[in-house]
């Protein structure tokens, strides 16, 4: 807590700077990020286990069947362990989604399958379809704040 006065001070020297008529700095919204791309499967993430010397691998959970996923032929309870030939070594399911938000519509992912039939499987990632869309949208609205309507 000692950092606080001189943060505060800081502040007040900062506003204490700026001639009382200077018009206020104008407010830009951050611009929307480009929507990621659509591979249209549902996962689980199981991170690399070094004690037991695995790699990290994907559970594939659900596939809609008007996807790329559906298309390229991906099945419910396929196991993917790596992507572009890249084993999947990401430390948690946070470092995956944030890999996964940089695909874009149109790019090329292949998919190494694991078990019995290992082979590869290679989609090429769709635009979000829109209800999707509106719920990737719908993350970066500001939440509602308790007793004020939205707006």
């Amino acid at each position: 807590m000692k950092s606080l006065p001189i943060v505060f001070v800081l502040f007040l020297a900062a506003c204490a700077a700026a001639p009382p008529s200077a018009p206020p700095a104008p407010v830009v919204a951050d611009a929307m990020p480009q929507p990621p791309g659509y591979l249209g499967f549902g996962f689980s993430y199981h991170k690399p286990d070094a004690a037991q010397s695995r790699g990290g691998w994907l559970m594939v959970r659900h596939v809609p069947d008007d996807g790329p996923a559906y298309r390229a032929g991906l099945t419910p309870q396929t196991v993917i362990t790596a992507i572009d030939g890249q084993p999947l070594t990401f430390p948690d399911d946070l470092a995956m989604l944030e890999w996964l938000k940089t695909i874009r519509p149109g790019q090329s992912i292949r998919l190494t399958i694991a078990g019995e039939n290992p082979r590869e499987l290679t989609l090429v990632a769709a635009e979000l379809p829109p209800d999707k869309l509106r719920i990737w949208k719908a993350n970066f609205e500001p939440a509602p704040q308790p007793g004020r309507p939205p707006s």
